[in-house]
């Protein structure tokens, strides 16, 4: 075979490759200006913000430290939403979990666990507190140890997660503009502490 044919395949082959690259790297341009990238990254909130407001505690280094009894809320546009932390506190007496579909500091609904393996579903009613889903036994929720919490909103209704693994649906939720994450506890002692992070809220796919 001659230099010649060997030069020339190796030019074609060389134009394919190139064109190929090329393509790919247009393709990914329009996927991003049209919208069709990913929804996983078209998180909303991520971290913490100037926005947050809080009750009884404090950011350090990215991380949210609460005591009972103390919350912390930031405003959300988005009916429909996905929102996810990650809790761990320090006695297993502590309920920690997500704030969603809150107004004010005295009325919100509130998913909770604790650190000895249950989770429950409250609501604070103009200051009055209210067992919406009584405390539960959960085997996946992990004893004295972190735990990824997640709440899946549509309309008035959230599907509730814990460690991606579902625990329970609630329907007919009141109206609110807010998320946010709460530590609670009979007294409000502060050597108790529950610490938030991996915070990060992102659409509902539609």
């Amino acid at each position: 075979m001659s230099d010649s044919l060997v030069s020339a395949r190796l030019w074609r082959l060389t134009a394919i490759g190139l064109l190929i690259a090329f393509g790919g790297v247009i393709g990914l341009g329009l996927s991003i200006a049209f919208g069709l990238a990913p929804r996983a990254n078209q998180t909303v909130l991520t971290g913490f913000d100037d926005r947050w407001s809080i009750e009884s505690g404090a950011i350090d280094a990215g991380r949210l430290e609460l005591h009972p009894i103390g919350l912390a809320l930031h405003p959300i546009e988005a009916t429909d939403f996905t929102f996810q932390a990650r809790v761990a506190a320090n006695d297993p007496v502590i309920g920690t979990g997500l704030i969603i579909r809150a107004r004010d500091r005295d009325n919100f609904v509130a998913f909770l666990i604790s650190g000895d393996g249950y989770f429950s579903l409250g609501e604070m009613r103009a200051g009055m507190w209210l067992d919406r889903n009584p405390w539960r036994a959960w085997p996946h929720v992990r004893r004295l140890a972190a735990n990824l919490l997640r709440a899946e909103c549509a309309g008035s209704s959230c599907v509730f997660f814990v460690n991606d693994e579902r625990t329970l649906a609630a329907t007919d939720l009141p109206d609110g503009q807010s998320i946010g994450l709460l530590a609670r506890a009979a007294t409000a002692d502060r050597s108790f502490s529950a610490v938030f992070d991996q915070i990060a809220v992102w659409p509902v796919p539609r």
